[in-house]
C-alpha cells in the first residue's frame, strides 16, 4: 500500500520495507533535499573538490528520512511522530532553561526526584495550554512566545473604592487575546 504525505514542501510517497522482525520507514522531504543539495555543492566548491560521480551517488540520499522500528505501523503515524519531535524538544528546553529555581547545592535523591517531578508537571501543563491555544486557533495569529509575553502584561490591581480587584489598562491587542482566552 502506498500513501502520500504532504511534507510541507511537496508530496512524497513513503515506503514501508519489512526487514525480518523490523520495519524500515522512509520519507523524502523535497525542501530538505534542496537545502542539503545546495549545501553539498557549496561545500564542495569551497574545498575545490567537486566530483560529479560522488554528487550523482549522493543525490538520491538528499532529503531522505529513514526510521527503523519493531512495530508494523501506518507510515502516516510514523511521520506525524517525527514531525512532532520539535514540539517535545521545545517544551523540554523551555522548562529546563526558563523555570527559575535557585541553586541549593543539594544533591540528595529527594532533590533530584523533586526536580524531575516539577519538570514533568511543567511539561504536562504546557502541553495542555498549547493544545488549548491550537483549539482556539491562536497559533495561527500569534507565536507561543508572543502569547505568553502578552499575557504577562495582563494585570489585576486593587481599586481605591473598596479595594476590589480591577483590570489594569492594557493595549487593545492584549485585551483581544485575553477576551479570546476568556481570562
Amino acid at each position: 500500500m502506498c500513501y502520500c504525505l504532504w511534507l510541507g514542501s511537496g508530496i512524497c510517497p513513503p515506503r514501508t520495507i519489512p526487514l525480518g522482525p523490523k520495519f524500515l520507514y522512509s520519507f523524502r522531504d523535497p525542501k530538505a533535499a534542496s537545502e542539503q543539495e545546495i549545501g553539498y555543492v557549496q561545500n564542495a566548491n569551497k574545498k575545490d573538490n567537486f566530483k560529479a560521480e560522488s554528487y550523482v551517488e549522493r543525490k538520491g540520499l538528499f532529503g531522505l528520512i529513514v526510521f527503523k522500528s519493531k512495530a508494523d505501523l501506518d507510515p502516516l503515524t510514523v511521520y506525524l511522530a517525527y514531525s512532532q519531535r520539535w514540539s517535545v524538544e521545545t517544551l523540554f528546553w523551555l522548562y529546563k532553561n526558563i523555570v527559575d529555581r535557585d541553586t541549593v547545592n543539594v544533591h540528595s535523591d529527594y532533590s533530584v526526584y523533586a526536580t524531575e517531578l516539577i519538570n514533568f508537571l511543567s511539561v504536562v501543563i504546557t502541553t495542555r495550554v498549547k493544545n488549548e491555544f491550537v483549539k482556539l486557533g491562536l497559533n495561527k495569529k500569534y507565536s507561543y512566545k508572543a502569547i505568553f509575553r502578552y499575557l504577562s502584561k495582563y494585570k489585576k490591581v486593587r481599586t481605591k473604592d473598596g479595594g476590589k480587584w480591577g483590570t489594569a489598562t492594557m493595549l487593545k491587542y492584549i485585551e483581544e487575546l485575553v477576551a479570546m482566552l476568556g481570562v
